[in-house]
């Protein structure tokens, strides 16, 4: 963060905190006045510190633009329209059909700031990728690390033998231990197809493909210049701060009662906690 911020005097220094997260998902994120959050997480899945850079790098993007903010403003203002405002009564005062009604309303929300949100990121790259050229970093890996969080969309943790691990004769396994419990509500069902969102539309980023290729446009632009380095600081750091981002990873887990679900690297959901946290624990 400082050798971004040294070579990028109009980023407002003052007003930047970068915290660092137990919380499970590979991502980071910009809160919008000024905080960004990086996921401890994603360390294990980046390979160099240059990678860590341009997510950074994004992340300030975000800020400088006032993305968030504006997200939120977007957001009140849908919400608070007379249009919006029309439809929930005529939902409310309606006698039938109340409950997909809204659905579809809280869809069609949903849909169009998403639509929204996939432009601001790869607008976040492109000016991510400005502040990464004014670095030392190596400017190759800002497609790499796009690369990587491709890669995150489609991956999951490796299934844990539960089953076997907390078996025993005189206390067998039961099944119902890794359920989830019902949410409240007048039925633990599940959802008709219908009442579930469409998972592609509300992806906040655009897909990765299109975004590395952005990104690549973006550096054959900038035509030959020295090569960066993927290191500013030693590579036994890094390898150090890896290692010890899965120990914090498992006990943000543990400390959340979140060990059970397996779901992607990405998503904002409990998953299986890794081998080595249960025998830590």
């Amino acid at each position: 963060m400082d050798e971004i911020l040294r070579n990028n005097p109009e980023i407002p220094k003052a007003d930047i905190t970068l915290l660092l997260s137990r919380y499970e998902s590979a991502n980071a994120r910009s809160v919008g006045e000024g905080t960004l959050v990086f996921n401890v997480a994603m360390l294990p899945y980046l390979k160099n510190e240059s990678q860590v850079a341009f997510i950074l790098c994004h992340e300030l993007a975000h800020y400088v633009n006032n993305h968030g903010n504006n997200a939120l403003h977007q957001y009140i203002n849908t919400l608070y329209s007379p249009e919006t405002q029309k439809q929930l009564r005529a939902i409310s005062k309606g006698k039938y059909n109340k409950t997909e009604r809204a659905l579809e309303l809280m869809k069609s929300m949903a849909y169009n700031g998403r639509r929204h949100s996939r432009y601001k990121e790869s607008e976040a790259d492109s000016l991510g990728f400005v502040f990464m050229s004014r670095t030392k970093y190596s400017l190759s890996e800002a497609v790499t690390a796009l690369q990587v969080l491709d890669e995150l969309d489609h991956s999951n943790w490796p299934s844990i033998p539960y089953s076997e691990i907390f078996n025993s004769p005189n206390f067998p396994f039961q099944k119902t231990w890794l359920e989830q419990p019902a949410l409240g509500g007048f039925s633990a069902q599940k959802p008709k197809e219908s009442e579930e969102f469409n998972e592609d539309p509300l992806k906040t980023h655009p897909d990765c493909p299109k975004r590395i290729a952005l990104t690549q446009t973006q550096l054959a632009l900038l035509g030959e210049r020295p090569e960066g380095k993927n290191f500013l600081q030693p590579e036994s750091s890094f390898l150090q701060l890896q290692d010890w981002s899965q120990y914090e990873n498992s006990r943000g887990l543990y400390d959340r009662e979140n060990m059970v679900a397996p779901c992607s690297a990405t998503s904002y959901c409990s998953r299986n906690v890794p081998m080595m946290a249960i025998l830590m624990l």
